[in-house]
């Protein structure tokens, strides 16, 4: 069975409920379909949600602002390996800031200058009024982890950890 192809970039031109989308594409898969995305962010809440419904995730970079992650059924985890995968981190630090509704590049000027004033294992939390795609790239250069949430509001919140 062929996978169902996703491309993350022209759905969020298409509108703000991403994750709404995303989760009726999740919902339309046969059993055992596979899925490919494309996105210019990698998707790690949907990785995630992916693994504790049985898939795992290859992760390729598409280009310098992409990413295509290829799905693949392997079986629904067992319950001992789904309370693995919603252990809590460690506790640290938490910084938040809002983003939302300042002109660029001012979202981004901020938050790179909160990580600089930031220990390592801290973590920072933006709110943004749409996926930051331009400071992806400046976050994996400085090797920071972060995962994004597109919410139905077409805002977006990106959680990063300071190493």
């Amino acid at each position: 069975m062929d996978p169902l192809h996703v491309d993350v970039k022209s759905l969020l031109k298409n509108g703000p409920h991403l994750y709404g989308t995303m989760m009726e594409k999740v919902n339309s898969l046969a059993p055992g379909q596979g899925m490919v995305v494309k996105a210019p962010f990698k998707p790690l809440p949907l990785i995630s949600f992916m693994r504790k419904k049985g898939y795992e995730a290859h992760v390729d970079k598409a280009g310098l602002f992409g990413y295509t992650v290829t799905f693949e059924f392997k079986g629904i985890p067992k319950e001992e390996e789904l309370e693995a995968m919603e252990a809590l981190p460690e506790k640290s630090v938490t910084y938040r800031l809002d983003n939302r509704g300042l002109f660029p590049p001012e979202p981004q000027l901020r938050t790179l200058a909160k990580l600089n004033e930031m220990q390592a294992g801290e973590v920072l939390e933006i709110h943004n009024d749409r996926v930051p795609v331009f400071l992806f790239p400046k976050l994996e250069e400085q090797g920071y982890p972060y995962e994004v949430e597109q919410l139905e509001d077409g805002s977006a919140k990106v959680r990063i950890r300071k190493k």
